[in-house]
């Protein structure tokens, strides 16, 4: 969820300072959200903004906060026209014939959906072109439906599938950022993977 916080703090500019109980208000912002931004000079203002937006909007939602010095908020700023620019992530050509071709010379292969992967409406012929078994994330329920021939249905923590993804000699991971909470969520031991893993995702995975 797109999330916008405007803070202030105090005292000299740019120190962290103290606030109540908290001694770094800044330091504690940066670890809860997609990015924190400081704005020192009143110049600075109007386009920390317009990035700050566009950074809780994409490519993947969230939240960030924009900590703007108190002496900053009394004055009077001329604006200009600072809006964001439109995201332009896209995989590049050779990245995808990469994969197309690795799917293609697969014995073995996996896909495994992850909540990113809400909208896209080609997910099941993908998995039927390449006749691949598809295992799916909490996030990601419902994207292949459960009746569907090459839906596992099950979570992929579970021993026999952690077995099968380490078994798969490609795995092809779309909006997933293959995190324990999803595959690692009953804490057992995860069998070294031997193939291919490729990633498909707006944002660089947490873990591989």
């Amino acid at each position: 969820i797109p999330v916008l916080a405007v803070t202030t703090y105090s005292g000299a500019k740019g120190v962290p300072g103290t606030l109540h109980e908290m001694r770094d208000q800044f330091a504690a912002a940066q670890g809860l959200t997609k990015h924190a931004y400081k704005v020192d000079r009143p110049e600075d203002l109007e386009p920390t903004l317009a990035a700050a937006y566009q950074t809780c909007q994409a490519p993947r939602p969230g939240a960030v906060v924009v900590q703007i010095h108190v002496d900053i908020l009394a004055q009077k700023i001329r604006l200009t026209d600072h809006r964001p620019s439109p995201s332009t992530s896209r995989l590049p050509q050779n990245k995808i014939q990469q994969m197309t071709t690795a799917m293609a010379e697969a014995r073995q292969p996996i896909i495994v959906l992850g909540g990113g992967a809400r909208g896209c409406e080609q997910l099941a012929a993908l998995a039927e072109r390449w006749d691949a078994p598809v295992l799916n994330t909490v996030n990601a329920k419902g994207l292949i439906p459960a009746a569907h021939a090459l839906a596992v249905g099950a979570s992929p923590s579970l021993p026999c599938l952690k077995r099968a993804i380490a078994d798969a000699d490609f795995v092809l991971a779309l909006g997933t950022q293959w995190s324990e909470t999803d595959y690692d969520l009953l804490m057992n031991p995860t069998p070294k993977r031997q193939g291919t893993l490729g990633f498909v995702n707006v944002e660089p995975p947490s873990s591989t």
